[in-house]
């Protein structure tokens, strides 16, 4: 794999490339301001931009930085990883994510670094996050396009959103695709793949969902599932599932999530996030965004489930706890909060979305509550249950394991 840049390098390079910046044009403030105030080209975040950032984090405990291969005119593509290092026995997992595919998207990429600035901060879900879990993050996968301010191609004018099946690949996907089969090939594979871009147009942030025409209907399920999680934290910001539906259809293999579907079906979540305009990095849609991503990560792969039975305070609002124990055999407790006197209904489903039980339909007042599911006469596998009233949806995931 074609490398332009050794990583052991990457602290000598950058301030190299900041010299070279400062020599020539004027110095303006500090060094993040005034490598801004060059961003009216570049469609408002360079490459320079990437690598004051890379800069920034690279001396933290958690994060190692690599160059993953090259652009056509040899910039190199930059991967973050965070992980803590620290011994861990229990499971991990896997998750993948490359932004700024199309130059113009700016807000993808200070979505992805956001995400990054979040995982390496000292909160408790950072911490749980980095225990259970690998990133591997490529914030600007497109720097010639970026540079040469071409708005959705690359070095040669082309779209690389669409070049994943094509029998040669430009460099950057190649560079991509071959890191992506290394992850699978890994005892840790990928369980999310999530490709970032922004859509200037829309109201609100949302995932492309992929229709069962195209995949499959367990497929579809785990889908709705994972973005119900990351809409349950920020609900009035982020679309449903069915706000933009693609593939009905079929596969059109063309993009990175068709490309794994065909070779890796069910076994990874791949979607595409799309973030609405924003003018500044660190926009409060921005910031709210990263958040419910990152906590919808942990809740639909339990990265940050205690291994106690929580202790309920009382919230401030309708809240659906994590089932205790989980896994479970045979029976589990799920907890929840009502604000407000409400007609609530807490129902089991089967990965097909097939109810099996209906565990609370009736009229209760505001109030914590915690009810027993049995798992009578059901096979191990993933079940998920659903907290709806008239104003609060959120669902859950559980495993069964006999």
């Amino acid at each position: 794999m074609r490398e332009k840049y050794h990583p052991v390098l990457l602290p000598v390079y950058l301030l190299i490339s900041f010299l070279i910046m400062i020599s020539v044009y004027p110095q303006q403030g500090n060094n993040e301001s005034y490598v801004e105030n060059l961003n009216y080209l570049n469609w408002g975040y360079n490459y320079d931009s990437t690598l004051v950032f890379l800069e920034s984090i690279h001396t933290n405990p958690f994060v190692k930085i690599d160059s993953i291969g090259a652009s056509v005119q040899g910039r190199a593509i930059w991967m973050i990883t965070i992980k803590d290092t620290s011994e861990y026995s229990g499971h991990l997992f896997r998750v993948t994510i490359h932004a700024r595919t199309h130059p113009a998207e700016r807000q993808s990429q200070w979505l992805t670094q956001k995400m990054v600035e979040q995982l390496i901060g000292n909160s408790e879900i950072a911490a749980a996050l980095r225990k259970h879990i690998i990133f591997n993050v490529v914030p600007m996968y497109n720097p010639d396009g970026v540079e040469l301010n071409i708005e959705r191609g690359n070095a040669n004018g082309v779209d690389l959103e669409r070049n994943w099946f094509v029998s040669q690949p430009e460099p950057e996907v190649l560079a991509l695709r071959n890191k992506y089969i290394e992850f699978m090939n890994d005892s840790v594979p990928i369980k999310i793949a999530l490709n970032m871009h922004g859509d200037a147009g829309s109201p609100m942030v949302y995932f492309v969902y992929h229709h069962e025409n195209g995949t499959s209907i367990p497929y579809t399920v785990d889908e709705k599932y994972f973005i119900s999680l990351v809409r349950s934290h920020w609900v009035d910001g982020i679309a449903d599932w069915n706000y933009n539906v693609t593939w009905s259809t079929g596969n059109p293999l063309i993009f990175p999530e068709c490309w794994f579907w065909v070779n890796y079906q069910k076994a990874v979540l791949a979607l595409t996030n799309e973030q609405i305009f924003v003018s500044s990095k660190n926009d409060t849609v921005i910031i709210k965004t990263a958040n419910a991503l990152l906590n919808g990560i942990a809740d639909y792969l339990g990265a940050a489930t205690s291994v106690k039975q929580p202790v309920l305070s009382v919230p401030n609002k309708f809240q659906l706890f994590q089932n205790y124990p989980n896994p479970f055999n045979p029976s589990t407790t799920i907890n929840y909060f009502i604000l407000n006197q409400s007609y609530v209904s807490l129902i089991v489903y089967d990965a097909l979305g097939r109810e099996i039980i209906r565990l609370v339909d009736e009229e209760k007042p505001g109030g914590n509550y915690s009810v027993e599911f049995k798992a009578v006469n059901l096979a191990s596998g993933i079940y998920f249950y659903k907290l709806q009233t008239e104003k609060f949806t959120q669902i859950k995931k559980m495993i069964l394991l006999r």
